[in-house]
C-alpha cells in the first residue's frame, strides 16, 4: 500500500470519477445562421449530431435534443465555442 502525498496521484475522488464515466458532452460550433451540435460520450465517441437554426425555435430544439442524453444519471456538459455575438442566447 502506498502512502504519502503521491499515493492518489492521477486518481480523482470517487464522485468525480463516476461523474466522468457517465458524462455526455455536447459540443457547439456556432455560425451566423446555424449551430452545429455533436454529442460525445466520456471517451469521445460520437453519439449524435444536429444542426439547428439560430432562432428561438432552434435554441429550444437544441435544449430538447441535448435533454435526450440526460437519462439514467448521465451528466450533460456543454462545450460552446466562444463567439459571444453568436452564442449569447444559447
Amino acid at each position: 500500500m502506498r502512502s504519502g502525498r503521491n499515493a492518489d496521484r492521477g486518481r480523482q475522488p470517487p464522485d468525480e470519477e463516476s461523474a466522468l464515466s457517465t458524462s455526455i458532452t455536447i459540443g457547439v460550433d456556432a455560425h451566423k445562421k446555424t449551430h452545429a451540435l455533436i454529442a460525445v460520450d466520456a471517451v469521445g465517441r460520437p453519439l449524435g449530431e444536429k444542426t439547428l437554426p439560430t432562432s428561438t425555435e432552434g435554441h429550444l430544439a437544441a435544449g430538447r435534443w441535448a435533454g435526450q442524453y440526460a437519462v439514467d444519471g448521465e451528466v450533460v456538459r456543454f462545450a460552446v465555442e466562444d463567439c459571444r455575438h453568436l452564442t449569447r442566447r444559447l
